[in-house]
């Protein structure tokens, strides 16, 4: 019989977790007590805005238009958990609804470096320049991105970006 409540409650608890919807706007309570904010992208993808609060505002328009500070793909746990929690659901604006590119760097090999187009999964051999200021083709976990947000606030570098930032190779000058 046990066994029989713990699947009601497991089930029970699964059909309440949030969903990934592209566009909801979500909240962040971060570990350095402020609450940052964020947007569900297409592709896995999460707009971060460089808003942040003392106490929750859901005021989705203020929120919106501020400026986004990065872009990554986060593990969907972030929001199906509700560590991450949505306050609301919009649609995407046109100026998010364009991926950026990321970038792949062979570990052992440097020299070799490829873009990745996040809308299309289409990968092309690149160079350094090409690449420079984009993020890496990576796949966060909520508390790195937590700790970015707060490095930022501090105005620190953050150990996870700084150790995915693109490496320049030998053969550049």
């Amino acid at each position: 019989m046990e066994a029989a409540e713990d699947y009601i409650k497991n089930r029970i608890s699964n059909d309440m977790r949030q969903q990934i919807t592209p566009g909801s706007v979500f909240k962040i309570e971060l570990p350095c007590k402020k609450m940052a904010y964020g947007r569900i992208l297409e592709k896995a993808n999460y707009a971060f805005y460089n808003y942040f609060t003392d106490n929750v505002d859901e005021d989705v328009s203020r929120i919106a238009n501020s400026d986004v500070l990065f872009s990554v793909a986060v593990v969907k746990e972030a929001i199906t958990s509700g560590r991450w929690e949505k306050i609301a659901k919009d649609d995407i604006p046109t100026t998010l609804q364009v991926l950026p590119m990321k970038f792949i760097q062979n570990i052992k090999n440097p020299e070799v470096i490829e873009l990745y187009d996040t809308n299309t999964g289409k990968i092309t051999r690149s160079s350094y320049e090409e690449c420079l200021g984009l993020d890496a083709a990576s796949v966060w976990e909520a508390e790195h991105v937590e700790e970015r947000l707060c490095d930022y606030l501090a105005g620190r570098r953050n150990g996870s970006a700084e150790s995915l930032k693109l490496q320049k190779p030998d053969s550049v000058k």
